[in-house]
């Protein structure tokens, strides 16, 4: 049998530091995952309206989460903006 756990407060402390650890590398892991995907929108919008509405979003407002969250969901609206401005260019075009 393996050794046994003597002091269970430095045992407790340990689980928590590798929990700790685990959800520190989902976060990394996911902040990436959603980084690469805003940018991929962001890189999606070509129309120059958009750009400038969405550069004003960025570089006006105050750095907090309530701003950040607006960044997003500016960035979401209007990529969608784009896909159905670029859907009616293909209509007109055929």
């Amino acid at each position: 049998m393996g050794r046994q756990i003597k002091c269970t407060e430095s045992w407790d402390m340990g689980v928590g530091v590798g929990l700790q650890r685990g959800m520190e590398k989902y976060i990394d892991l996911y902040f990436d995952y959603m980084k690469n995907e805003y940018i991929s929108k962001l890189n999606q919008i070509n129309d120059r309206d958009l750009l400038e509405k969405m550069h004003d979003t960025i570089y006006t407002n105050v750095r907090n989460r309530h701003d950040f969250e607006l960044l997003l969901n500016n960035l979401q609206h209007y990529h969608q903006e784009q896909k159905e401005r670029n859907r009616e260019k293909e209509k007109t075009d055929e």
